[in-house]
């Protein structure tokens, strides 16, 4: 198990589901919208099936929080 806050493209969780295998799961956490689209676009370019995308936040308590828009390029 392998879980990636923060993920953006998921560099870190395509190397981490080629290091748990196909019996091991990658959770990658990305709450911008752009970068959570790269991360999708990003597990399927590369056919990984053992990375769950998840677009939220994570934090160490429950609330609302406003994220600035981040321009990849």
């Amino acid at each position: 198990l392998f879980i990636d806050i923060g993920a953006a493209f998921g560099y870190h969780s395509v190397t981490a589901s080629r290091l748990v295998g196909p019996l091991g799961r990658v959770y990658s956490f990305e709450p911008q919208g752009l970068f959570f689209e790269l991360l999708r676009r990003n597990i399927l370019d590369n056919a990984l099936a053992n990375i769950r995308p998840l677009h939220r936040a994570v934090a160490n308590r429950p609330g609302d929080v406003t994220l600035n828009q981040i321009d990849p390029f």
